[in-house]
């Protein structure tokens, strides 16, 4: 029978509410039998003693042998420590066993179901890229992915995207908006859309206030990734065009510019190459 878990802070490891009930009360008052321990938290004592075998299996308690037997609850620091070693394990075991197997082709549309989900998403996307990453990212999220683009800059990433204030990646060609405050007064949500390779799509809209996630998509879908691609690499060469233009850059300079784009954001996605041989 498929566990129910809480929504505590131990939940992703697995415990049900009663245990996670029990092994904190076991922290605070340590020493306890699982009478006493049903007494202090007002639940059937058959219900607490299967609760503290579960945890014994866990190791996330202790036990004195005795008439009757005393619990004490393992450390917290030490619990997770054990843990983590076990999980590493388990996804060593699990990469052997799964990893070398080709998943098909997956070209279908995804809808992401929170913000952590979307924000994971694009950490592991960025981390992914090989050649051309596109963005189209608002401030607190680019806040959030400094550390992969930086890492992605780096490893010589082509990146471009146009941004709604001040931020610096090396070797980024990012366009900052003249039209930022409005764009960022009128859309109450903030944007993060992403391209990876011409392979690879993100498309979200997540809530500016709060932990929520209005809309997420992500798709491997060639003709879609490729043509989100090029809609958004001509509308970060625009943003970049209109700059140089209010700047007063002559039509040598403007010219330069758009091909420096194309050659390096366009031609260069290994998408492109992929949906071209298959067409």
């Amino acid at each position: 029978m498929k566990r129910r878990v809480s929504d505590g802070p131990l939940s992703l490891l697995g415990f049900n509410a009663l245990e996670e009930r029990a092994y904190a009360a076991l922290l605070q008052v340590p020493g306890q039998t699982g009478y006493k321990l049903a007494q202090i938290l007002k639940k059937p004592v058959a219900n607490i003693y299967k609760a503290l075998e579960s945890l014994l299996e866990r190791g996330a308690v202790l036990v004195e042998d005795g008439d009757p037997a005393v619990y004490r609850a393992t450390p917290i620091a030490e619990l997770f420590d054990r843990l983590e070693v076990e999980l590493r394990k388990q996804r060593k075991a699990a990469v052997r066993q799964l990893g070398a197997r080709t998943p098909p082709p997956d070209e279908r549309v995804y809808r992401l179901g929170s913000r952590e989900q979307t924000i994971q998403r694009a950490r592991a996307m960025i981390a992914s890229a090989k050649k051309v990453l596109l963005l189209d990212v608002f401030p607190n999220l680019i806040s959030e992915l400094a550390a992969e683009i930086s890492a992605a800059a780096e490893r010589g990433v082509k990146i471009a995207g146009q941004i709604y204030a001040p931020a610096q990646f090396s070797g980024a060609m990012l366009t900052l908006r003249t039209e930022r405050d409005q764009v960022l007064q009128r859309w109450a949500g903030d944007w993060m859309n992403l391209v990876v390779d011409g392979e690879e799509l993100l498309i979200s809209v997540l809530e500016r206030a709060g932990r929520g996630l209005c809309q997420g998509l992500w798709t491997r879908s060639p003709y879609l990734v490729w043509s989100y691609h090029s809609a958004l690499y001509a509308e970060i060469l625009l943003s970049c065009l209109r700059v140089e233009i209010e700047n007063g850059s002559g039509k040598r300079k403007l010219l330069r510019l758009i091909e420096d784009y194309h050659h390096r954001i366009a031609m260069d996605a290994p998408g492109y190459k992929r949906l071209a041989s298959r067409l």
